[in-house]
């Protein structure tokens, strides 16, 4: 009885796990369509009904960002960067979060952890330029 009960909770979690991950995935499409198209209250509230993820924060950041609340921003960012320090999204973020915040030694620091991180030449490239315009 009790290895059936393991097998029947071993196959509802691989039958389900993956449909909420689906749905999960669907509802992060559908907030960044929200992000582009400006609307940061409709967003954030569909991600407030979300898991807590380093996803859900890095969406969070964005909205934030968008809607000048860099000191939100920046505590969601250092959530995710608890959760996930090696995170390209999270210390891409922060480097704008530190250029729009007029911290440009912090911005640098971010940016090249970006490049170290990054196997995307045309990103390390991008980080670069970001790097040379805050050392002027």
């Amino acid at each position: 009885m009790k290895k059936i009960l393991i097998f029947s909770i071993f196959a509802m979690t691989t039958i389900f796990f993956p449909v909420l991950q689906i749905c999960a995935q669907e509802q992060y499409e559908k907030v960044s369509i929200l992000i582009n198209e400006e609307k940061y209250e409709e967003a954030m509230s569909l991600l407030n009904a979300l898991p807590d993820t380093t996803d859900k924060k890095i969406l969070q950041a964005v909205i934030y960002l968008q809607t000048s609340k860099y000191a939100e921003a920046e505590t969601v960012l250092n959530e995710a960067l608890k959760e996930n320090a090696d995170s390209l999204m999270v210390r891409y973020s922060l480097a704008m979060l530190y250029e729009k915040q007029k911290r440009p030694e912090d911005a640098i620091d971010q940016w090249e952890k970006v490049i170290s991180l990054s196997n995307n030449n045309k990103l390390k490239t991008l980080a670069q330029k970001h790097i040379r315009q805050l050392k002027k």
